[in-house]
């Protein structure tokens, strides 16, 4: 198993809105090292607001959008925070989540 890969508690489905027919489902989600440009952009675009920096890693360190990773639920976003802090450089962390 790839450690860098979550199950999801709760996966992410999209539906339809005429016939709520599903689409789209995402079960995992599998994490890729950041790049710098990466970080720099998250910061450049999240102003210091951390849960926008924290969205935005998120975001581009897997596939999802960031309206994917607003649709998680507290448990899988929690994970992903941690998987995404092992990523970043050592004495730059996104903070304790309490």
């Amino acid at each position: 198993m790839n450690t860098n890969t979550h199950t999801l508690i709760e996966p992410l489905v999209i539906k339809t809105k005429e016939t709520g027919e599903e689409i789209s489902r995402v079960d995992s989600i599998t994490f890729r090292p950041l790049k710098g440009g990466d970080l720099l952009t998250a910061m450049d675009t999240s102003a210091g607001k951390p849960g926008s920096y924290l969205r935005d890693l998120i975001a581009r360190s897997t596939t999802l959008s960031h309206a994917q990773v607003d649709n998680m639920c507290s448990e899988d976003i929690g994970e992903c925070i941690e998987r995404v802090q092992a990523f970043l450089p050592r004495g730059l962390t996104t903070g304790d989540l309490a």
